[in-house]
């Protein structure tokens, strides 16, 4: 109860009080601050857990649950990376359009890198020493190494202006010269057809509903050209070929685009009350500038729409590498692994993620209103004072012989006889004391033998008769022997 006490009341740091990163060795799978194409088709087969969330009140739609991690703005002809993030930036304005909110806790699992999760687009959050960098993207000051806890709160719709610098938006439409010909001609001929930004990009989006595309986890590798060997040879990718793709083409345009990688969609655990997120959920989208605004698209959309609204798992249901793992197969398996799951994580929430957001709502939930530190601490000794208190209580009714009268009565009795012969040895038997007392004091013999035998017999005579407990009660309270004469 002391340890208890102490646990729920004393004020919580927000943060680790001592952050040691455990797995720099270690192989941590996950998404990573670059991209090409295969890199998040291999993570589709995952069923690793990326992070768990739960949100206080109502849930965005599954459509609307686009995770958002690293922003990627560089692009060599095949791999998208992210431009080092400096630290010493100044933090990042954002104005999103939409005015909905979404609050929400996420426990995010070691990625060793510095991004963390949010729901786009985050415009609170609890984690400490965590800024919005370059991309809106929310930046921690060290490499997650550890389970980390954190409090957001989110404005959804995929649409949200920035204070960009001209500058920065003429590097977002950067593409390296002599890679992937066919795709820039392609785009240059499409952006001539189009009567504006928006409109160039709905031509592109039709294009890939119109071209019989195909939405797979084993795709064909590509060459050196790798969008052009994905848009007129292979047409067959998932979510970061054609997210590639889009961007390489709104570039060719002169549209500003950059990459997004993060996680779309969850399954609610049917056990708990949160949304578990895995490796499986992993996706790539993009950004593109429109009318002075970040507006999210995503070209999966218009090829394999119930990916998005439904999930990955009903989108590649027919995928022979998709659907042969036992647990998804599985309805009963399916139920076990999600209790199991669930149990672990409310051993995270309430034990290793008990920081402060978690203390206040427990205190909330028992009545208390939210308490400053000094208050908490004063509670936490208050409650550890009284914890004392009834352990002490405790130890001294054990110590005068529990709850039963038998016991209290008889060390009644042998009290009075230390006072007058000699105190009971601790390994002494009731029957050898008697014998030993009567030896010194004869004229204590017969009263000293009948109170042993009656307490004997009302200790470890199973169902003692009524009149036995009285009959000893009776002895002891008349019993009050004197000093032998010298």
């Amino acid at each position: 109860p002391l340890a208890l006490v102490l646990f729920v009341l004393f004020p919580r740091l927000p943060g680790p009080f001592i952050a040691v990163p455990t797995m720099q060795g270690g192989s941590i799978s996950g998404l990573s601050d670059f991209m090409q194409p295969g890199d998040i088709t291999n993570l589709g087969l995952s069923d690793e857990v990326a992070f768990r969330a739960r949100f206080f009140g109502a849930a965005p739609s599954v459509k609307e649950m686009y995770w958002r991690g690293p922003v990627l703005d560089l692009f060599d002809g095949r791999r998208w990376s992210a431009s080092p993030a400096p630290r010493a930036a100044s933090p990042l304005r954002v104005e999103p359009r939409s005015t909905r909110e979404f609050s929400y806790q996420i426990v995010l699992e070691p990625q060793g890198r510095r991004w963390l999760l949010a729901l786009d687009t985050p415009v609170r959050w609890s984690a400490p020493r965590a800024r919005l960098g370059p991309g809106i993207q929310l930046m921690s000051a060290e490499p997650v190494w550890e389970r980390t806890a954190y409090r957001a709160d989110s404005v959804p719709g995929g649409s949200v202006r920035t204070d960009e610098d001209p500058g920065n938006l003429q590097k977002i439409t950067r593409l390296p010269p002599g890679r992937n010909p066919r795709t820039s001609e392609m785009a240059q001929r499409l952006r001539k057809q189009s009567s504006s930004d928006a409109d160039f990009i709905a031509n592109v989006l039709r294009f890939f509903q119109a071209a019989n595309f195909r939405y797979s986890l084993t795709p064909p590798p590509l060459g050196l050209h790798a969008v052009d060997d994905f848009l007129f040879t292979t047409r067959e990718g998932f979510c970061e070929h054609y997210a590639s793709s889009l961007a390489v083409m709104a570039r060719a345009a002169g549209i500003p685009a950059r990459v997004v990688i993060g996680y779309q969609g969850g399954e609610a655990n049917p056990f708990s009350d949160y949304w578990i997120v895995r490796q499986a959920n992993a996706h790539a989208w993009v950004e593109v500038w429109l009318s002075g605004a970040w507006q999210r698209i995503d070209p999966t959309t218009a090829v394999a729409p119930e990916r998005i609204e439904d999930g990955v798992d009903t989108a590649l249901a027919s995928s022979a590498a998709f659907s042969g793992r036992l647990w998804r197969s599985s309805q009963l398996v399916n139920r076990l692994v999600l209790s199991w799951d669930a149990a672990n994580a409310a051993w995270d929430r309430w034990v290793l993620a008990f920081g402060p957001d978690t203390q206040a709502d427990l205190l909330l939930a028992i009545g208390f209103d939210i308490p400053r530190p000094v208050q908490l601490t004063l509670l936490a000794a208050a409650g550890m004072i009284a914890c004392l208190l009834l352990m002490g209580l405790a130890a001294r009714r054990r110590s005068r012989g529990g709850s039963d009268p038998a016991v209290a009565l008889y060390s009644r009795f042998c009290g009075r006889l230390a006072r007058v012969v000699r105190s009971r040895g601790p390994s002494e038997t009731p029957t050898h004391y008697a014998a030993a007392v009567a030896a010194v004091r004869p004229d204590l013999a017969a009263v000293v033998s009948e109170t042993t035998r009656v307490y004997l017999e009302a200790r470890y005579g199973g169902d003692v008769p009524a009149d036995t407990e009285r009959r000893l009660g009776q002895l002891v309270r008349t019993f009050r022997p004197r000093r032998a004469p010298r």
